[in-house]
């Protein structure tokens, strides 16, 4: 019950924390059984919150020793199930690893009796635009509890892909891939000391969440992942399936062409500078430019002046708790890893805080100096009343104030427009001739994975 509770408190305050979840092969996510998740991990304590609350069934975690030093933490990771591992990087003693493989014969043993864990098979927690190397920990408990529970294992890889891994209001992609029965795995295995089962699904496992997750091979073209990603990002969301969905395919892209066409890579860089360049000469982006594709229609003012005012006292009511994790983190700094999961953490503790203090006020007031206007009820009327009504305002506060800075925005690049005059004729026709060459690219790529699918041996774009 307890668990259940939690799960709902921070699935709504991750449907607070980011603008928006994509999230894809929920579905086919065994609902019951021996299950190991196996994740990317590039944002710490968040990817552990983002793929268990997505799930109806409880999820256990491995988690590095170090993230159980501080007693509070560590009680509340362990009643999430977590299990701590001391990792070689972190000074593990030999008490520790000695820990470590009592810590995965448990999880081994979890696994075949029916529960989910989640495991990062890379390791460590980094935010690099590509997937470190896979460890064979997760194959291992695989298999281990395969031959407790025959036939019955399943792995789920999941990607995970972040806009922004530590602003408020960014956006998040989580998506279950296709599970990976572990059954036959073993059954490649020649003798009991036969590593090769171990290995395959290992591979196994890497090459899904490659397919998934924002991998660059060569680090030289990380800025242009992220540039081209960001640019044309907007435009390709609708055929990969979400805004973040396009990111993955950008990297592999590249990856791609980089290969194949080397030539292609260096001409996208070379427009995509000359254009950036030219954005940057005029003091504009690249949304002034493009100009806004849809105007806004008359509901869309009715709703933004409607809500004004519940807007304004959702925000008043929430002045302290907006900017409780801000002022947190400046007083308590910590790594730049760590910077979502502290402002999560602490805007949940600051939620129950101020509602509580808030509601206490409410009360007071009520059985006090307003109790003349309170007649006939309980000073817990208003109370409840006031306190019930919190989350609906808050969130209709931060929806107002962002559609308030998109209306902001169009205004001033409509401005900016003007201000150009002659000289956006020719940024559009920089943009359109970067554009066409995407498109193409695009084309190209995607003739590419038709081919591969169909088990074509031609791989490269015509």
């Amino acid at each position: 019950m307890i668990y259940r509770l939690l799960r709902a408190l921070i699935r709504h305050g991750m449907r607070v924390f980011y603008r928006s979840i994509e999230v894809e092969g929920l579905e086919t996510v065994p609902t019951s059984g021996p299950l190991i998740l196996a994740a990317n991990h590039p944002n710490t304590l968040m990817d552990v919150l983002l793929v268990a609350m997505m799930l109806d069934r409880k999820v256990g975690f491995i988690g590095k020793a170090t993230l159980f030093e501080n007693p509070l933490a560590g009680a509340l990771l362990r009643f999430l199930g977590a299990v701590p591992i001391h990792r070689t990087q972190d000074g593990a003693s030999a008490a520790g690893k000695a820990a470590n493989a009592q810590a995965l014969a448990a999880s081994e043993e979890a696994v075949a009796e029916g529960r989910a864990i989640l495991i990062f098979p890379e390791g460590v927690s980094q935010d690099e635009p590509r997937l470190q190397r896979v460890k064979t920990g997760v194959a291992r408990i695989a298999l281990g509890a395969e031959r407790r529970a025959p036939g019955q294992v399943r792995v789920v890889p999941v990607g995970l892909v972040y806009d922004d891994y530590d602003t408020f209001r960014s956006r998040a992609r989580v998506r279950f891939l296709e599970p990976i029965a572990v059954a036959p795995f073993l059954e490649l295995a020649k003798d009991p000391e036969d590593f090769t089962p171990v290995r395959t699904l290992t591979d196994a496992i890497r090459d899904s969440l490659r397919e998934d997750v924002v991998h660059v091979e060569d680090e030289s073209h990380d800025h242009l992942v992220a540039q081209v990603d960001e640019l044309y990002g907007h435009k390709a969301k609708e055929l990969a399936g979400g805004r973040l969905a396009v990111t993955p395919v950008v990297a592999q892209a590249v990856n791609h062409f980089a290969k194949e066409d080397p030539a292609r890579v260096e001409r996208v860089a070379s427009q995509l500078s000359a254009y950036r360049g030219a954005l940057l000469a005029e003091g504009v982006d690249d949304a002034t430019i493009r100009g806004h594709s849809q105007e806004l229609e008359l509901a869309d003012h009715i709703l933004f002046f409607g809500f004004s005012l519940i807007a304004l006292w959702g925000a008043l009511n929430h002045l302290l708790l907006y900017n409780a994790p801000r002022a947190a983190l400046r007083l308590i700094p910590v790594h730049r890893a760590y910077h979502a999961s502290g402002k999560f953490l602490v805007g949940l503790l600051a939620l129950g805080v101020c509602y509580g203090a808030q509601g206490a006020f409410v009360y007071w007031l009520a059985a006090g100096p307003l109790s003349e206007l309170a007649a006939g009820t309980t000073p817990w009327t208003p109370t409840l009343i006031y306190v019930g009504t919190l989350p609906l305002t808050g969130m209709i506060a931060l929806l107002w104030f962002e559609a308030y800075e998109s209306r902001r925005h169009r205004a001033r690049a409509a401005k900016e427009r003007r201000r150009l005059g002659p000289q956006l004729a020719r940024l559009r026709t920089l943009r359109a001739a970067l554009f066409a060459e995407l498109d193409a690219a695009q084309a190209d790529f995607l003739a590419h994975l038709d081919r591969l699918e169909e088990g074509s041996p031609a791989a490269a774009p015509d």
